[in-house]
């Protein structure tokens, strides 16, 4: 059997027999092909029977992340031009996609074997690529939590004077270059678009701001793959900060769902850097808007915002949320806006820290439901609460064994106060706010604290909270629409019109 440097030099060598903007072009036909509605986009694209309509596990389907992949490797791989004249990969044949995945997919087998990585281990990075190419499409939900996330007056004096243009142009301009790149694989300028208020200007800003050339594209990626024995796989991706290749006045997008991520989730990469208190607006633009979602989906129950109390003379916070049904306290809630790092989703080691802070979530829970029983509290005893840790992200994801420490972690800080007893350990469930956010489309009140209760029991450590409630309801389907669009409306009336 090759070993995996032998395999990794072949691939390499594949990729230096495509030019690179062919590989952006035979890459966005792949796309395109296996998407839904953007095969009559295709003019002159060659393609066996059946891989318009391949789906997961077919031989003929080439996943998402693999291409995203095989950019990154091309950006990142030399080329001697000589090479390549006249002798290119034809970018309009399907069967040129197949031999770089299939060299990419025998490269990355080997590579895991050399490795020394867990077997259950492997399989949570491998869910961690795979999360994000789940839901492409843009939404309405992607576009209201991005406008209650980072409208703030603190993240948009930031934006706006990082990109020179008003924040909900900025974002319109995302959508509006998502749906160019959605039938084009490249634009070149662009003009006004009075239907949606935008200016050839804010293109030209927007562009200037999630584009990169393809000469400091190539110097960048090379500088992403540089770690010792890093797997090509688990490499960080250039197009997540810039979706857009700029070639000779030209605009590439290889892969259009990066250009509509970039300008809505990705607005994180423009305040991860910045003060305290934008990052701490932020973190209370969450609390807000989750508690806003649950109001206005789950009305049986009372929602109410953190305050300040004292036992004795030393000051406490209650939880972000609290739910009441009926005048009883029923579920605890702890936000937590940190993002995950690539090493956090990729090696168990680095998530540590972040570990200790949903477990520092789970911790504050348990210590205010002490509080409430000894009636040091706010808040009047109840009989049967629960509790919730909201992430911003993706942090549900992980194996069994860290489900259990991350409680193990929190039952250790807990051991410090033996006031904390065993009665106020409350079950306390894990869930990002996209995972919520569809639940309680579907969900009643009910059902939505049975299935916390549920997913913070022991016996379903590992489960997301999503996938317990399909389990538990399964065929489900939305009951209500999404209730926060106003707030889209009132930055982007456009989409009430042109929206799909």
């Amino acid at each position: 059997m090759l070993s995996a440097d032998v395999s990794l030099r072949k691939l390499k060598k594949r990729i230096q027999s495509i030019h690179e903007v062919d590989l952006f072009k035979l890459v966005w036909c792949t796309d395109a092909l296996q998407s839904d509605g953007r095969l009559r986009h295709l003019n002159g694209f060659r393609y066996p029977a059946g891989a318009e309509n391949a789906s997961f596990g077919d031989p003929l389907y080439v996943y998402k992340w693999w291409l995203e992949t095989l950019v990154g490797l091309s950006l990142s791989t030399p080329r001697a031009d000589r090479r390549l004249q006249g002798r290119s990969l034809d970018p309009l044949n399907f069967n040129n996609i197949l031999l770089l995945k299939d060299a990419l997919r025998i490269t990355e087998d080997r590579e895991y074997k050399a490795s020394s990585v867990p077997i259950r281990d492997h399989m949570l990075r491998i869910v961690h690529r795979q999360i994000e190419w789940q839901i492409s499409d843009p939404s309405p939900i992607d576009l209201a939590r991005t406008v209650s996330l980072y409208g703030g007056p603190k993240a948009r004096a930031l934006i706006e004077n990082k990109i020179q243009i008003p924040f909900a142009n900025y974002v319109s301009c995302g959508f509006a270059l998502w749906a160019q790149f959605q039938t084009h694989w490249s634009i070149k300028g662009q003009s006004d678009m009075p239907e949606m208020g935008l200016a050839a200007s804010d293109f030209e800003s927007t562009l200037k701001h999630v584009s990169m050339s393809l000469a400091e594209a190539k110097e960048q990626s090379a500088k992403l793959g540089v770690k010792p024995r890093s797997e090509i796989a688990f490499r960080p991706s250039l197009l997540r900060q810039f979706p857009i290749i700029e070639i000779q006045d030209e605009y590439f997008c290889p892969l259009a769902q990066l250009s509509w991520k970039r300008t809505t989730q990705g607005l994180f990469y423009d305040v991860t850097s910045s003060s305290g208190g934008i990052r701490n607006e932020v973190a209370k633009n969450f609390e807000q808007y989750s508690r806003d979602l649950l109001g206005a989906t789950l009305g049986d129950a009372d929602w109410r915002q953190d305050q300040e109390y004292k036992v004795g003379k030393r000051p406490f916070r209650t939880p972000d949320i609290r739910g009441f049904i009926n005048g009883d306290l029923s579920l605890l809630i702890e936000c937590k806006g940190r993002r995950m790092s690539l090493d956090a989703k990729y090696n168990r080691n680095s998530r540590q820290s972040d570990f200790e802070e949903i477990a520092e979530g789970i911790f504050q829970l348990w210590r205010y439901h002490s509080h409430v029983r000894r009636g040091l509290a706010v808040d009047a005893q109840a009989a049967d609460v629960t509790g919730l840790v909201l992430t911003l992200d993706q942090w549900h994801l992980w194996s069994i064994d860290e489900s259990t420490s991350l409680h193990s972690l929190a039952s250790a800080k807990a051991d410090n106060f033996p006031e904390i007893e065993q009665i106020d350990r409350i079950p306390v469930a894990v869930a990002s706010i996209e995972e919520v956010e569809q639940t309680v489309l579907r969900s009643s009140l009910d059902e939505f604290l049975q299935v916390a209760r549920r997913q913070g029991a022991s016996e379903y450590n590992g489960w997301s909270f999503l996938s317990l409630f399909r389990d538990k309801y399964p065929g489900r389907t939305r009951t209500i629409e999404y209730p926060l669009l106003e707030r889209v409306f009132a930055e982007m009336p456009w989409w009430q019109e042109l929206a799909p």
